[in-house]
């Protein structure tokens, strides 16, 4: 009987360490992403370097070298890199593979002038309205510029950095003094204003940052034909760049524009040419000094990232990497300007599509912080989403015929708890059963409802982390589980015929023993073996043989109990009859040496047999309140494979029951 029971209710699985099955994923996706990442840094990195030997880049990066720069920045695998200098100077290079490509150029130099200023007229008369007409560069108020020190533009203070604000002289060995002194760097004396209302003085001139067209090879032009309108597809050995010219944002005037002046990118010393604004179609009021992405790299005096943001084209999340540049001057690190990548992280949310899209298992990389911004996901949700500018809580439905000011936000990972993709949902489920845990090393077993049978998943959450920098994210991996099918005995199970056949068996076993010893109650040798507590041993095993039969079915909570009382109570009732014989036979007999007479009927004996079974039902009653077996889950892993096993548990190993 004990081997029948052990048969029934094994489990046919072997368990592994499912922790190393799910970090394998985890530990290709982070390679993936590290990798991935890398790339602006070491763009930025490599510009640095061509920048302070002066080999690569003669001007130091200054308008004499935009050509130059704009060709570099073209055979470079991504698009938007730019950089800007301390003199106000800007430049980007953008090579979008998919829509129309431009760039950005920004002559040196201070926004905030007067008007009148005859050396500033070349700026002044430098924009351009919609259908190309010459206008002026006003600043509108409110606008911000940058404001030399009384000393000048180059006057030097320490940078904000704690390197630099530190106090040297307070070493007392020179060679710690000459380390602290190279770690310092020093910018230059200028701070940011903002233009007054017109009645309160002059109306101030701005540099304009000018967006160009540009040709095949990236420099920017005008020529009819030679203008790269946008990547077409590729063609096997590269990207098609479709041609043709140059327009200004009403779409039909052809850009025409040679502008003469002395401007920087002309030459030093006040060189005069036609060719700054060729190709330049839209103007606007843009110093890159006092922009975010700048200044932090200027407080913080080392490569820097910022906060993941949205584009608004097509939604897509990006993120600005940063690396400050130095001139050499006087023995001095002198901050110079910050070269810039902005890169887009459409890769990675193909790589998790690619990868994962058509496998069970569902990956989710998110912000490690509150409210944990998505930041790609297998399953080709997106990552941001259009919302009315009045009301973000609103969606922003745009169509061609009607303008409505709209917002590009992020989505928080809480969002997709009520998406319509299944996938979606469980893995914000599983972000939420993560940090619950304080996002544990182990795996967490998750399901989209409480209900034991619903579907069951595996997950595991690893760290990323970017080294020197804010960035440090999640990812969820996460797989569901197979349910078991060798967890019930039902029809068609392998000893769903062993267990009716052996219980019918033993059940008719006892019936023609009872017989047997029925009919021959009367001889003397079955009167000795006292023939009713016999009889009735014989019943109770036919009953414990019946109570196999409960093991045959699905393991629900009401199986799980029967199963407990059935099995219990039977063998109580088989082996209390053999029990109170015995005892009997004890009593009359005694531990005296000669025979005394002592009568115990068999009505009292059986009466004592009430006791055992009480007791026993006491017992499972007990436990039936306090822990009874129900129907429970065991989620095993072998080979790869996460099974789901329905059983019968309990929440301690107090009472014996089968599971």
């Amino acid at each position: 009987m004990a081997l029948l029971i052990t048969l029934a209710l094994a489990v046919f699985t072997v368990a592994v360490d499912a922790a190393e099955f799910n970090f394998e994923f985890a530990k290709r996706i982070i390679d993936h992403v590290s990798s991935y990442m890398r790339i602006p840094l070491d763009i930025n990195t490599f510009l640095s370097n061509a920048y302070q030997g002066g080999v690569l880049f003669p001007n130091d990066l200054r308008a004499l070298d935009r050509d130059l720069k704009l060709a570099v920045d073209h055979s470079l695998p991504l698009p938007m890199v730019y950089y800007g200098l301390e003199d106000g100077l800007m430049l980007m290079g953008t090579f979008p593979r998919d829509g129309e490509s431009f760039g950005y150029y920004r002559e040196p130099g201070n926004s905030g002038y007067e008007v009148d200023d005859p050396k500033m007229k070349k700026y002044l008369n430098a924009c351009v309205s919609d259908n190309g007409d010459q206008i002026e560069c006003i600043m509108a108020h409110g606008a911000s510029y940058i404001s030399c020190a009384a000393e000048g533009c180059d006057a030097l203070q320490p940078c904000p950095d704690k390197d630099s604000q530190r106090n040297c002289s307070v070493f007392g060995f020179e060679d710690e003094r000459t380390k602290c002194e190279s770690k310092r760097k020093y910018c230059r004396k200028y701070t940011t204003k903002n233009v007054p209302n017109a009645e309160e003085g002059t109306p101030l001139g701005f540099i304009p940052l000018t967006t160009y067209c540009h040709d095949d090879r990236g420099l920017f032009t005008q020529d009819p034909g030679e203008v790269v309108k946008h990547y077409g597809l590729s063609n096997g050995t590269g990207i098609i760049p479709d041609h043709g010219s140059c327009y200004f944002t009403d779409g039909k005037t052809l850009v025409q524009r040679n502008l003469t002046g002395d401007y920087a990118y002309c030459g030093r010393d006040g060189e005069v040419c036609s060719e700054t604004y060729s190709g330049g179609f839209v103007s606007g009021d843009y110093d890159p000094r006092y922009r975010p992405w700048y200044v932090a790299s200027k407080e913080q005096q080392k490569p820097t990232w910022s906060d993941p943001y949205v584009f608004y084209d097509n939604l897509g999340l990006g993120i600005t990497s940063t690396h400050p540049i130095y001139d050499y001057a006087e023995g001095r690190n002198v901050f110079a300007g910050v070269l810039a990548v902005d890169y887009r992280f459409e890769h990675i949310g193909e790589f998790l599509l690619s990868a994962y899209g058509d496998s069970s298992t569902a990956i989710a990389i998110v912000e490690d912080t509150e409210p944990n911004y998505i930041i790609g996901l297998s399953t080709g949700s997106p990552a941001a989403k259009l919302v009315l500018s009045a009301n973000n809580s609103e969606p922003c439905l745009i169509t061609s015929s009607q303008s409505i000011p709209c917002d590009p936000i992020r989505i928080p990972m809480s969002d997709l708890a009520t998406s319509g993709n299944h996938m979606d949902r469980i893995l914000a489920i599983s972000l939420g059963m993560h940090k619950e845990a304080s996002y544990p090393k182990d795996l967490v077993t998750v399901r989209e409802t409480m209900n034991i049978g619903s579907g069951v998943f595996l997950s595991q959450s690893v760290a990323y982390e970017q080294p020197d920098a804010n960035l440090r994210w999640r990812v969820i991996v996460t797989s569901p589980g197979e349910r078991s099918s060798s967890d019930s005995i039902e029809l068609g199970h392998p000893l769903f015929g062993a267990i009716i056949t052996i219980g019918a068996a033993g059940i008719l076993a006892c019936i023609c023993l009872f017989f047997v010893f029925y009919r021959k109650r009367t001889e003397k040798i079955i009167m000795y073996a006292d023939w009713r507590f016999t009889s009735a041993f014989i019943l109770g095993c036919s009953l414990f043989n019946g109570s196999t039969f409960t093991l045959v079915g699905p393991n629900t909570d009401a199986t799980c109990l029967l199963r407990m009382w059935t099995f219990h109570m039977c063998f109580v009732l088989a082996l209390s009859p053999l029990f109170v014989k015995i005892w009997r036979i004890k009593q009359i007999i005694g531990q005296s040496v000669t025979f005394r007479r002592k009568a115990i009927s068999n009505s009292q004996a059986t009466l004592y047999c009430l006791p055992l079974l009480v007791v026993q039902a006491v017992i499972c009653t007990i436990i039936s309140i306090l822990d009874p077996p129900r129907q429970g889950e065991v989620n095993k892993v072998s080979e790869g494979v996460i099974t789901q096993h329905i059983v019968c548990q309990t929440n301690t190993n107090a009472h014996l029951s089968p599971k």
